[in-house]
């Protein structure tokens, strides 16, 4: 039976370990893939994309005719990454850095916030889609696969608990799994440094930009953990909130007869009252009848 029970533990201290790993790991994809951390590595990718298919330079071919324009317009149509924007003439007339800069301010927002029908895997093999990777879909993507790992985690601690033969080691195990589970993550960027001349490992470390706040979270909470299950070994928590526990049920199951004694006594003379009046009533009508008869035969 023991050995069966420590099996059992060991299992799910490694199921843990693994759940863990994975939420952490979706939290930090989650809170990277927020609009102003990706912005700059959109911006760049945006830049990149439009050098490569050959549309900055028609760009800035095409940018001393659309200039002509502001002397009868006070804004000129531009066409940037299959959008159309209308360019005040007074960001024109500051050269074409600046027309760039805010053809592509105005490009980064409908890029993150366009709305992917496809599916996950679907976008990526979807070369059209190629933007998806860094938008609010797939941060929303995700932050749903952090619910769902975190559900996980939780009844692997519930089956801990269960099995495990003193309640305090869940704790203990749950906030050593914890720390350790989220230390590779903020090696990433260590790692992808030596592959940053490879696409597209040179746009990674935007994914990874929030490991080390969810380093410092995770640590925190399996402080806490760790804290929670030593108290409950050394101090009896446990035992202390059982009996606590037992204490409340025991005394609202003695409470209970009492009340419904009251509430019994108060019924009863509620009916007593209730007989009385009606008796005094019938004593009335009795005594007035013979006054009437009298006075009849009269």
């Amino acid at each position: 039976m023991g050995f069966l029970r420590g099996t059992t533990v060991l299992t799910l201290t490694l199921l843990l370990f693994i759940a863990f790993f994975f939420s952490n790991l979706f939290l930090v994809l989650n809170w990277s893939l927020n609009y102003n951390h990706v912005e700059p590595s959109l911006k760049n990718i945006t830049v990149e994309s439009a050098q490569t298919s050959g549309e900055m330079s028609l760009l800035i071919k095409s940018y001393q005719s659309k200039k002509n324009f502001c002397a009868v317009s006070n804004q000129v149509n531009f066409t940037f990454e299959k959008n159309e924007f209308m360019v005040p003439c007074s960001v024109i007339s500051d050269g074409e850095k600046t027309t760039v800069d805010y053809l592509v301010n105005k490009t980064v927002p409908l890029i993150y916030y366009k709305n992917y029908t496809c599916a996950f895997l679907d976008c990526l093999k979807n070369e059209n889609q190629r933007y998806f990777l860094l938008s609010k879909s797939s941060m929303d993507y995700w932050g749903k696969n952090f619910q769902t790992s975190i559900l996980i985690s939780l009844g692997i601690f519930l089956l801990l608990l269960l099995f495990a033969k003193g309640k305090h080691l869940p704790f203990i195990i749950s906030g050593v799994a914890l720390i350790v589970s989220v230390i590779p993550l903020t090696q990433i960027n260590w790692l992808l440094s030596f592959l940053s001349g490879l696409f597209p490992f040179k746009v990674l470390p935007a994914f990874f930009t929030s490991s080390s706040q969810v380093f410092t979270l995770s640590l925190i909470i399996g402080i806490i953990l760790i804290a929670l299950g030593v108290g409950f070994n050394l101090f009896k928590w446990g035992e202390i909130i059982a009996r606590k526990i037992n204490f409340i049920s025991r005394r609202s199951e003695q409470e209970k007869p009492k009340n419904k004694t009251e509430e019994k006594a108060v019924t009863k003379e509620e009916i007593k009252n209730i007989v009385k009046e009606e008796i005094e009533e019938e004593i009335k009508k009795e005594k007035k009848k013979p006054r009437k008869s009298r006075k009849t035969n009269k």
